[in-house]
């Protein structure tokens, strides 16, 4: 591409006409890529792109004074030269350390440290995070830019937050999101879309009969993380005797950024059962400070998940406490609670909406985007 050379597929054989040489990369900002782009090309201009939360992404590369947790990379060479501890040993300490420091991020409500922390980590999770963390750090300050696939219809706090830090850095943000089709589909392409129409159609039909509007629970637990097999168990145990149909009035969901964004848009409030990342930065976003969902604190695991939070739950992670949880929420979102929040998802989804209008933040923040002539560096 930088050539201007055409290209050859090597599967296929087929040559592909060579394009204008970029001028913009725009790259997630956990990939270590901003040395070797610039050994190709020093004038180039490169834009970090966070597709999570955006509190996350602050608490996780941001200054320390709004919530970072700072240079570890810096830290942990600093304490190995002071100590003589392996650098990994080190690293591993900063990233696993909680001692109930209360942290405060914008967009979140105060909380505890390891509230972060819902569940046991995974076999080499901690690695990834690690390795995620320090390179995400460097490339929100090396990178000439940000673009953020949030909106403020639910992130208003972190993104002015995280355009004003950027502003300090001589930087800017181009706030383009929500990334998703803002227009209802029509339902004559919803239905063509499956080899079983009848049947989905059958399905709908009968629990609208049966249970009434918004009885549907959609569960997803995204790509490759999975809570604990026992807490499932009781979870199905529970939607089976309530008599619950699994699949749309609300979503169970592990709160990954798109699962939430997909949802709100679609004015569909959630029950958050957060595993990692920044999961539970949208868990406590969306139960605590929005009020469009809840929040299943007995789901959580392992002696930093289990500790007390800050607004006073105890959590013990057996499986009768979720359960005995699950029937609660259940029971709340039937009644005043949850038609309460299902409003506020409806707010937020009329929200995401407008942000796609002429003169919205994603429109405006897409063509502030397209329109800029990036000098060369």
């Amino acid at each position: 591409m930088y050539r201007q050379d055409n290209a050859k597929c090597l599967l296929s054989g087929r040559i592909f006409q060579s394009w204008p040489k970029p001028e913009v990369v725009i790259s997630d900002t956990c990939l270590d890529i901003i040395n070797g782009i610039r050994s190709i090309d020093p004038a180039i201009t490169i834009l970090g792109s966070i597709p999570d939360n955006n509190s996350h992404s602050l608490r996780a590369c941001g200054p320390e004074d709004l919530g970072g947790v700072g240079d570890i990379a810096a830290k942990a060479l600093l304490d190995a030269g002071q100590t003589g501890k392996p650098v990994k040993e080190i690293e591993n300490h900063l990233l696993n350390f909680k001692d109930g420091t209360l942290i405060q991020v914008p967009g979140l409500p105060p909380i505890y440290d390891y509230e972060l922390s819902p569940q046991q980590r995974l076999l080499g999770a901690e690695e990834l995070e690690i390795l995620f963390l320090k390179i995400g750090y460097r490339f929100m300050r090396e990178a000439d830019g940000v673009v953020t696939a949030g909106t403020s219809a639910f992130e208003a706090e972190a993104l002015a937050a995280l355009k004003k830090w950027q502003l300090s850095l001589g930087k800017e943000l181009y706030i383009v999101g929500p990334l998703l089709s803002i227009n209802d589909m029509p339902k004559e392409y919803q239905r063509t879309t499956s080899d079983k129409v009848s049947e989905i159609h059958e399905f709908f039909e009968r629990n609208l009969r049966e249970h009434g509007e918004h009885s549907l629970i959609y569960i997803s637990f995204g790509s490759f993380l999975w809570p604990d097999v026992n807490h499932i168990c009781g979870l199905i145990d529970v939607l089976i005797e309530e008599r619950v149909p699994f699949v749309t009035g609300w979503f169970l969901s592990h709160y990954g950024h798109s699962s939430v964004t997909e949802s709100l848009a679609e004015g569909v409030p959630l029950i958050a059962w957060p595993i990692m990342f920044d999961q539970p930065f949208n868990a406590a976003l969306i139960s605590i400070a929005l009020n469009v969902g809840y929040q299943l604190t007995e789901a959580r695991t392992g002696d930093v998940g289990l500790k007390a939070l800050k607004r006073g739950v105890q959590p013990t992670g057996t499986v009768d406490a979720i359960q005995l949880e699950i029937r609660e929420i259940l029971r709340n979102s039937r009644g005043a609670d949850g038609k309460s929040k299902r409003k506020n998802a409806e707010a937020i989804k009329d929200k995401m909406k407008a942000a796609w209008k002429e003169d919205g933040e994603a429109s405006t923040g897409l063509k502030r985007l397209l329109e800029k002539g990036f000098p060369s560096r």
